[in-house]
């Protein structure tokens, strides 16, 4: 460990739900409603060029798709299931939306939770090195955190003339990521990937909408994200066995030396349940977990000592009732 950005000799995981980033962004209830006032606001819009109606009519007409079927089947992971199940060419649409959802309010209308940038400026004790005893696993589909280290570090990544690639790096290097390869020293993983990101199907490297020029307006964001052959997008569900193997993998080795979980706005949602389960299983082998800090004004975090067999004996699940800042462990 590199002591000198460390904020202490514990190993700290953050384990993040939609709660996380509802300062910004909608949490599964508000979804519905967060999609049927972008579907008016793109129907509206007279400012778009010609040259993409066809774009404005296809993601007007599936955002109120998803709202109305979100409601039906009472989150949008249950029917993306119910499609998923069917072998629904739905379900490509269905990922293709909310790709063009999280990418289009994060990349080009600019939300962002201040507490993502409160939580790294208040870890952080040197610029640009993020602590290496602190590790996050989100559930999440958006970019916030990253968003919020670009504060202190531009990444940047471009195709050269000659065929190559230019990667400035980020101040957190996370999973899935842009470029051609991998690392495996990943401090935050996305299980569920990341919308905004996709795989040019010409040159089969990961790329992304949210970095480098920022859009200028609507018809820029449709033509950097609708003019090319570019839409095998890096975003799965946890039902999705194979997309979530690699990411299951490296979440594993990430979390394996934890002493402190600090979970924030997340429930634990049946759909997930084998990959959290397998998590759980990975902190329980190595015996280190002693404390889980529970962020959630309802909830108290005590239903994890069933859900995942933990001792209570071995691990003290400790709730804060805010909804504010992320939680602070005063050993951190």
């Amino acid at each position: 460990m590199e002591n000198e950005y460390a904020t202490s000799e514990l190993n700290f995981t953050y384990y993040l739900g939609a709660g996380a980033s509802a300062q910004a962004l909608p949490t599964v209830l508000k979804l519905p409603e967060s999609f049927r006032a972008l579907a008016n606001e793109i129907r509206i819009n007279d400012k778009i060029d010609s040259t993409y109606l066809d774009a404005k009519k296809f993601y007007a007409d599936r955002l109120e798709w998803l709202a109305t079927n979100s409601e039906k089947y009472g989150t949008i992971d249950t029917f993306a299931k119910f499609l998923y199940l069917r072998n629904s060419t739905d379900f490509e649409h269905l990922k293709k939306t909310i790709n063009f959802f999280f990418a289009l309010r994060q990349g080009l209308d600019g939300y962002r939770d201040p507490r993502a940038l409160i939580f790294l400026t208040t870890v952080m004790k040197i610029d640009q090195f993020f602590p290496p005893n602190i590790n996050i696993i989100s559930w999440n589909y958006d970019f916030q955190i990253e968003l919020a280290a670009e504060e202190f570090r531009k990444e940047s990544f471009a195709t050269l003339r000659t065929g190559g690639f230019r990667h400035s790096p980020p101040v957190i290097l996370y999973y899935p990521n842009v470029g051609a390869g991998t690392s495996r020293e990943f401090q935050l993983i996305h299980l569920n990937g990341i919308a905004g990101l996709f795989r040019d199907e010409v040159t089969n490297v990961r790329k992304s909408h949210l970095h480098n020029t920022p859009f200028k307006d609507i018809n820029d964001f449709f033509e950097k994200t609708e003019a090319r052959a570019q839409h095998s997008r890096v975003l799965s569900f946890a039902f999705e066995a194979e997309e979530a193997e690699q990411r299951l993998t490296y979440a594993k080795q990430l979390v394996q030396n934890t002493d402190i979980l600090v979970v924030i706005g997340y429930s634990f949602p049946y759909f997930n349940r084998d990959i959290d389960k397998a998590i759980f299983e990975m902190l329980k082998e190595n015996k280190r977990l002693k404390i889980i800090y529970f962020q959630n004004p309802i909830l108290d975090g005590q239903f994890l000592y069933n859900q995942f067999g933990i001792n209570k004996n071995e691990v003290d699940i400790r709730h804060d009732k805010s909804d504010g800042n992320y939680f602070i462990p005063f050993e951190l």
